[in-house]
């Protein structure tokens, strides 16, 4: 049996409160654990009870939601982020949220950002059936053998995958694991995309914001905040992170 997605609101509207507390009241697999008016509440209540989701008000006195999710510390739960104002979109995916949500929310659109959500949990518990050493010391090989060798090998599906470094166009990170897009295949693996970075950055690989690592050579074009990639993907550049873009691809401009 599945377990139950345990999720808190924090809004300090009554109106989206109430919304969001009956649209979870009628999925069977979703438990409330707190509404929270606020984002200094909701600290204590994360830490208390680690809920899976955080459906997040964007807009809050004092603190306000992207402010509270960089107070976040170590693994935090998923982040699906609330509000009436269309204009934080872009830079909402700096900070790594599963799914942005515009008010008054639908219910088809709740139930589908609380299905990626879903889909990310059993990603995570069923790929690797919890067999994997992500920490420290499970170093695979040095710093000059993967620029030497350009390639690495991962565990995915239970087995080993050999992982070309030139036919990777991006990485997507979601959590503590990531999707490496191939030209045509992709592939999961359990491991942080900071920990991605490091392997990658000594190849031409670039971060364009918290959840996107992106191989310079597959960039077709950059148009405004978005770059597009060879397999026709469009990504969002971060706001931190697009000063650095731009300067790695000086040279390259004439």
């Amino acid at each position: 049996m599945k377990k139950n997605i345990t999720c808190l609101i924090v809004d300090d509207e009554p109106f989206a409160q109430d919304l969001l507390r009956r649209y979870v009241d009628r999925l069977a697999y979703l438990d409330l654990v707190a509404i929270c008016q606020n984002s200094l509440k909701a600290l204590e209540v994360i830490h208390n009870t680690n809920p899976d989701i955080i459906f997040l008000d964007i807009n809050m006195p004092e603190v306000s939601g992207m402010e509270m999710v960089k107070m976040l510390a170590g693994a935090r739960p998923y982040i699906i982020f609330t509000t009436a104002y269309t204009n934080y979109a872009a830079e909402s995916y700096d900070f790594g949220v599963v799914d942005y949500l515009l008010k008054p929310v639908s219910f088809d659109r709740f139930v589908r950002a609380v299905n990626k959500v879903s889909e990310q949990i059993e990603l995570k518990n069923n790929v690797w059936g919890g067999d994997f050493d992500s920490g420290p010391s499970s170093k695979i090989v040095t710093e000059n053998e993967f620029i030497a060798e350009k390639f690495f090998m991962v565990k995915s599906d239970k087995k080993l995958i050999k992982i070309n470094i030139e036919e990777i166009v991006y990485v997507e990170g979601m959590k503590d694991y990531l999707k490496i897009h191939l030209m045509g295949a992709m592939v999961i693996v359990h491991m942080t995309i900071t920990k991605m970075e490091e392997i990658l950055r000594k190849h031409q690989f670039i971060r364009i914001n918290k959840s996107y690592i992106v191989n310079i050579r597959e960039i077709n074009a950059i148009n405004g905040n978005e770059v597009e990639l060879s397999n026709k993907q469009k990504l969002t550049i971060g706001a931190t992170f697009r000063e650095t873009l731009l300067k790695n691809l000086q040279g390259r401009i004439i």
